[in-house]
Parts: structure tokens; sequence; C-alpha cells
């Protein structure tokens, strides 16, 4: 199934062609910063990232996202490997930026409608929120 990650305006998720509007919680800023990254990341710099404090927390912590993804519908665009995460479904911004590259400015404009990641500023987590 096609999935498809926005970035760009209220942070959601396009699956299955109906768009499902993402609350801003663990899981979710897992999923929109992989789908952000576009490569393998290493499992120590998304625990630190979204867990700063104590490192056997944050892993434990990454450790439990992880398991809990099992119950959402797009826990399959989330790839693992021991050392490291990827998210594989394409986003908004990947389109945005390929349409400028190619010269759509038309379809670029369309693309670009907001912020990125509205409403996912964490004040309890000033790693996130710098980042």
């Amino acid at each position: 199934m096609s999935v498809r990650v926005e970035v760009l305006s209220t942070p959601a998720l396009v699956l299955g062609g109906r768009r499902h509007v993402l609350a801003p919680e663990r899981r979710t800023q897992l999923l929109m910063w992989l789908a952000l990254r576009g490569a393998w990341v290493p499992r120590a710099e998304v625990a630190a990232l979204l867990w700063p404090g104590p490192q056997d927390a944050a892993y434990r912590n990454l450790r439990k996202a992880l398991f809990r993804l099992q119950g959402v519908a797009w826990a399959d665009v989330i790839e693992q490997q021991p050392g490291a995460l990827r998210c594989t479904a394409r986003t908004d911004l990947q389109d945005f930026e390929q349409a400028v590259a190619e010269r759509r400015h038309a379809d670029a404009l369309a693309l670009s409608t907001g912020l990125l990641l509205p409403g996912y500023d964490d004040d309890g987590n000033d790693a996130w929120t710098a980042w």
C-alpha cells in the first residue's frame, strides 16, 4: 500500500488514498523525523533526539515506541536494523524539492502549503525543538 508523509502542512499520513492527521506524540515524531532524514539513522541518534537524558532510558523508550508501532497501520514504513532505523515513505518535501529541481514551479508552489511540522514543537524536549 502506498504511504506518503506530509510535513509541509499539518503533519499527516496519506495511506491508501486517505489523509490521516497525526497527533504530535513520540511515535509520530519518530516517523516525521525519519521521513525527513530519508536514510538510515543510528538508533543512538534517534534515542538522544527524542528522549534526551540518560542513554539507557532513551534506548528503553525507543524500544517501547518501536514496539507500540505494531498497532498502527503505517508501521511497515519504519524499517529496522540492529543499529539503525529508516522510513521508506515518500514525503511532500521530497516532492517539492523534485519539482523545484525540475523547474516545475507551479507544482512546487502547490506543494508548499505551510510551515514544516506545524504544532510539533515540544516544550519538554529542547533537542527536538532546536532541531
